[in-house]
């Protein structure tokens, strides 16, 4: 009966395939307007897109390539489906990063179903509707469906896994060993090895913690598992190291995975402590119930062990499956050593589930929190208005602060500052409905669609003016494609000059003079992309230079040049 009146003060307990058709609407309407309105970010999007464009015009399945030579940051699966997306609507940024919202949607989806099994009759619609919500609003979610890099694809193989796992093995069936191989094995095609550590992971600490370990080791279901996921994942690995003599399986395991696991690459370090700051703005607007979301999950682990005679998972056995998949994703990426925003994505389906149980909970009045603390999360719904308001036009150079040399203002941003009034509005409804906690969950996710959509609309596409690799090319004669040229770099290089250029980018570090003249000598029309020092520099060594122009580079603060070179003005 109080699951019945929990759902009537929400107005409506929807079927599943409802929640789907929602959810899948929600994530059309956050992730795609205006998705290829930003040119490519680098590195990631500049190495991931151009070495699915290379691949696709070599017609290549096996191999990734970037600037036309061997590529080993990530397997193939990502490219596979950039491929397809290219074919479909053409080679450009928007299809570059369609992927990741179908990967997103089908996260959602797999969280909704999870939440819809964790919850009690009448109230599994609305908590499977309320946990896909939830995560579809997220801003970590909605910025990973627009970024063409490979998180939002393992996100889509990670939470089937363990979304057949939850429901399989609540049931008490092994019948999940060999139904989430299949996703497992996408996920290790995604991202590698991950992409198994983790449903694994999740699946064996679980039990152990239940004490059915045995489960694990139910013999036909653990032979038909493992040969599921051996014939998704090893034939491309096994393919990949013979075409490449095992050199691309040496750079993806040891230096991309154990590599970045024991030392910080390409400068991504931070402390043990980095991604709890990352958790307070990724997970925003919704990290503004974190409180309560731990206390549920105090709450709800010293609930009693087992419900209707021990035939269904109690609540105690529901969070500590959801607290084991938070903590063990958090935990694994704090202790490496390599460290970026986006690693802890798989963490947040669980969030989300734990999050709608809270909410479901409060609707029956049965949280079990003090009466401040819900009043006081609309005061962090204000917080994150009032961030975003005045970031923007701090961020423009609107409102100026005195931050030194450092600060850089980006014009354009101002005109975006409107998104941060959503969330201040939301909190003038809040106010409205209170006493209605019904109404007031149904207007936070109303708000934080608008909110999470809004930041996606943006897209970050106001920088455009200040990334530098598509003008430079622009600047280059427009029939560059009929004639047999060369481009090159000097001290300057970004991975996505190469996808806009079309063609390999000799790439010359910093003062690598003798490099550079050694393709400068050959009889071929030259353009190179250097900065101003450089271009002197290689001036005063006897090359004449005529600059095409020049756009400044935020990446490296800098003006980078785009220039031909006419040949050798004098000998030294």
């Amino acid at each position: 009966m109080d699951s019945l009146k929990a759902s009537s003060k929400l107005g409506f307990d929807p079927p599943l395939w409802a929640v789907f058709f929602i959810l899948g609407l929600l994530g059309l309407v956050v992730g795609v307007p205006r998705i290829g309105s930003a040119t490519l970010w680098d590195q990631d999007e500049g190495l991931h897109v151009t070495c699915t464009k290379e691949m696709m015009d070599a017609n290549n399945w096996i191999v990734p390539t970037f600037n036309y030579k061997l590529m080993g940051d990530k397997p193939a699966l990502m490219f596979w489906l950039q491929r397809v997306a290219f074919e479909v609507g053409g080679v450009n940024e928007a299809m570059a990063r369609m992927p990741g919202v179908v990967c997103s949607i089908l996260s959602v989806w797999a969280t909704a179903v999870i939440g819809w099994s964790m919850a009690k009759p009448g109230l599994k619609g609305l908590m499977g509707l309320l946990s896909g919500t939830i995560l579809t609003s997220s801003i970590a979610l909605v910025c990973s469906a627009r970024f063409a890099n490979p998180d939002a694809i393992l996100n889509a193989c990670l939470t089937p896994a363990i979304a057949i796992i939850w429901v399989f093995q609540a049931k008490r069936s092994s019948s999940w060993l060999w139904m989430s191989a299949f996703f497992t094995g996408l996920g290790v095609l995604a991202k590698g090895p991950i992409g198994l550590a983790i449903p694994a992971g999740v699946t064996f600490f679980f039990l152990v913690w239940q004490r059915r370990l045995r489960e694990a080791f139910h013999g036909p279901y653990i032979l038909w598992g493992s040969v599921i996921f051996a014939v998704v994942t090893l034939p491309w690995y096994a393919y990949v190291g013979v075409e490449t003599k095992g050199e691309w399986l040496e750079i993806f395991f040891f230096k991309h995975n154990l590599g970045r696991f024991s030392s910080a690459l390409e400068g991504h370090n931070g402390p043990f402590w980095y991604y709890l700051p990352i958790l307070l703005i990724a997970y925003a607007p919704w990290s503004i119930f974190l409180t309560p979301l731990i206390w549920t999950g105090i709450l709800l682990a010293r609930s009693p062990q087992t419900e209707d005679g021990g035939t269904l998972p109690s609540d105690r056995e529901k969070v500590r499956f959801l607290g084991i998949w938070i903590v063990l994703v958090f935990g694994f990426f704090s202790v490496a050593s390599t460290k970026l925003p986006n690693y802890i994505l798989p963490c947040y389906p669980a969030l989300s589930i734990l999050l709608a149980w809270y909410f479901l909970r409060k609707i029956e009045g049965i949280d079990g929190l003090p009466g401040w603390v819900w009043p006081t999360c609309w005061g962090g719904l204000a917080l994150v208005g009032l961030i975003t308001f005045f970031g923007f036009l701090i961020g423009a150079g609107t409102i100026p602060i005195s931050a030194g040399d450092k600060m850089r203002t980006f014009p354009g941003l101002e005109y975006w500052a409107w998104i941060g009034l959503i969330p201040l509005a939301g909190l003038v409804v809040l106010w409205w409905l209170r006493g209605q906690t019904g109404k007031q969950v149904g207007a936070l996710c109303f708000v934080s669609v608008a909110f999470s959509g809004s930041i996606g609309l943006w897209n970050l596409s106001t920088l455009n003016g200040v990334k530098a690799q598509k003008p430079l090319v622009d600047f280059l004669p427009g029939d560059l494609s009929h004639r047999e040229v060369q481009l090159a770099t000097l001290g300057w290089f970004q991975p996505s000059i190469v996808f806009y250029a079309g063609r390999e980018v000799k790439n010359h570090a910093q003062d690598r003079f003798e490099e550079l003249e050694s393709i400068l000598v050959l009889p071929r029309e030259t353009y190179l992309f250097t900065t101003a020092s450089q271009a002197a520099k290689l001036s005063a060594r006897g090359w004449k230079l005529t600059e095409l122009g020049r756009h400044y580079d935020f990446y490296r603060n800098t003006e980078a040049l785009a220039i031909k070179v006419e040949g050798r003005a004098r000998l030294n």
